[in-house]
């Protein structure tokens, strides 16, 4: 996700706007504290840094405050406006293997929030069986997802899991909408 990506979503949610800047604003002290490095802890981000809640990850930052936690919540649920789940990648090679496996789970959506990204992918490839799908995240959005009762998502496998741990489904297909380079490298 580039830059500009980032401000723009962050530009139409004045509170998500609001906790980025004060990190990118904490980068010289950040740096100064933790050294130019690779992060290797997720409770020692820029944004605990700038909260003054070092010790907690950036998404218990974000979810401690109700105003960032709405905010964080609408862009997410709004970023599939923005861009497709999967761009132009063809994920029908991923349905022909529906039968030659027929017990594994093929397509996992990890942080897939209210599984938007995966109605997507099911209706753009309707042969993939929404009951050999997974859509993981923590507890509150996956409850949110549950409470939803989205019929896009009917079969699809909710599944409470931190991709943060080792993960609980094997053999799937991965989908992740999370900028990866601002993830902690094991």
């Amino acid at each position: 996700m580039g830059l500009e990506l980032v401000l723009f979503q962050s530009c139409a949610n004045p509170p998500s706007f609001d906790i980025h800047a004060q990190a990118w604003m904490c980068m010289p002290k950040y740096f100064e504290q933790f050294g130019l490095v690779e992060p290797t802890d997720t409770r020692q981000s820029a944004i605990a840094l700038a909260a003054d809640q070092l010790g907690s990850t950036a998404y218990e930052v974000i979810y401690g405050n109700e105003e960032y936690r709405r905010s964080f919540i609408d862009s997410c649920s709004s970023m599939d406006k923005l861009l497709t789940a999967l761009g132009n990648y063809d994920l029908t090679w991923v349905a022909k293997e529906a039968d030659r496996s027929p017990d594994r789970v093929l397509f996992v959506d990890l942080g897939g929030a209210d599984g938007r990204a995966l109605v997507q992918i099911l209706k753009r490839v309707p042969a993939l069986p929404a009951r050999r799908c997974v859509l993981q995240d923590l507890p509150p959005m996956i409850e949110r997802a549950r409470n939803a009762q989205d019929p896009n998502l009917a079969g699809v496998q909710l599944l409470v899991a931190d991709f943060f741990k080792e993960q609980p489904v094997k053999g799937g297909v991965y989908l992740t909408q999370t900028d990866s380079c601002s993830l902690p490298k094991p």
